[in-house]
């Protein structure tokens, strides 16, 4: 009786993951592989350099973007803060199906953002062709 529990139980598994419009449900997804941070002199308001390795999945479409919100703290004191918006889909006339890959971002950090002591932080959250919201992922870099 067992086996036929778990056969029916990775059948009915089979046949979700078969199912497009089953992971056309799913909420957008980014996830950290790695991080690089780098301190730079400071040359033109630039001062450091980010680098992640990261795993999306999202259906891609015209409505998807991702939002990076970076703080710079002293304590429980905000120094600096700013966000930027970077579209993944501006080119795209259709949404298309949900799918995970290998994306590498990158951006130079403004100077009032690592200047001094504290910490820095970013928090990244990803928008998909649907308007939906992934989870923030989230690091932090001491000073």
């Amino acid at each position: 009786m067992k086996a036929g529990v778990l056969l029916l139980a990775a059948l009915a598994a089979a046949a979700a993951l078969a199912d497009p419009s089953a992971t056309q449900d799913r909420r957008p997804e980014i996830v950290l592989k790695s991080v690089t941070f780098e301190r730079t002199a400071v040359r033109g308001g630039f001062g450091a350099s980010i680098d992640l390795g990261v795993r999306l999945c999202l259906s891609r479409g015209p409505r998807a973007e991702i939002t990076t919100r970076e703080v710079r703290r002293v304590g429980p004191v905000v120094k600096a803060r700013g966000t930027t918006v970077d579209e993944l889909g501006v080119d795209l006339g259709r949404i298309y199906p949900y799918r995970c890959s290998k994306y590498q971002i990158g951006w130079l950090v403004e100077a009032r953002f690592v200047v001094g002591g504290g910490s820095y932080s970013a928090r990244l959250r990803l928008r998909d062709g649907q308007g939906r919201l992934s989870a923030p992922l989230v690091f932090t870099v001491p000073l």
